[in-house]
């Protein structure tokens, strides 16, 4: 009896001792940065094609893009013409950013 209640009380201390350290891992797990190129592509690629270059649905050619990073997460967040907004679908922190940061790679001077 005195061991189960010794091996009961050293359990509990293991599991208290680990738990401020098992937080800390869950808060630095919990923000992970956003793949913009992924989410690009599955958010954007059918009408921008994987390059920016498609054209799809009269969807502009983002090679050519002259916007700043703010007017393009300006147009991604509230849509613009055909091109629906995507503040919803794009929610999750840094993912809008991430996005934009992606599609600023594809502009050709």
């Amino acid at each position: 009896m005195v061991l189960r209640f010794s091996a009961v009380i050293a359990s509990i201390i293991v599991v208290t001792s680990c738990g401020s350290s098992s937080v800390e891992v869950e808060k630095e797990e919990a923000f992970v940065i956003p793949d913009g190129e992924k989410l690009f592509i599955q958010s954007c690629s059918s009408c921008h094609g994987c390059d920016g270059t498609l054209g799809m649905s009269g969807a502009s050619d983002l090679s050519k893009s002259t916007m700043t990073f703010n007017e393009m997460k300006f147009v991604i967040e509230k849509g613009k013409g055909a091109m629906p907004r995507f503040k919803e679908m794009l929610s999750k922190e840094g993912e809008l950013d991430a996005v934009v940061e992606h599609v600023r790679t594809l502009k050709k001077d």
